[in-house]
């Protein structure tokens, strides 16, 4: 975010070309102090099926309020939510893949 990591924001990749089966899970990570992040689909860290996808980010924090667990409302403002309108894109390959930064304002 402005050239700092978004520590804790949420990272989710949503299939580009919709159609056919809806799948069972949405890859998604949450970001880690010095800006990386590792995706989990169905099991920790096991990352995302080959294909195209648009990329919707989210960043709240979790609060505590009378033993509940409950988040703030969006940092970036919705900004980044909706993977058809945030212009984040990923597209991943077979085998290890290491995204490229992704620059939010």
């Amino acid at each position: 975010m402005q050239g700092k990591p978004a520590a804790g924001a949420t990272v989710t990749l949503y299939p580009a070309t919709p159609g056919g089966e809806k799948p069972r899970a949405f890859p998604s990570a949450v970001v880690q102090p010095d800006g990386s992040f590792r995706v989990t689909t169905f099991s920790a860290y096991d990352g995302a099926p080959p294909g195209d996808y648009g990329v919707a980010v989210t960043w709240s924090d979790e609060v505590r309020s009378d033993g509940d667990a409950l988040s703030t409302p969006d940092r970036l403002q919705g900004r980044y939510a909706d993977p058809a309108t945030s212009g984040l894109k990923a597209m991943i390959k077979p085998g290890k893949n290491e995204l490229k930064r992704f620059e939010l304002n």
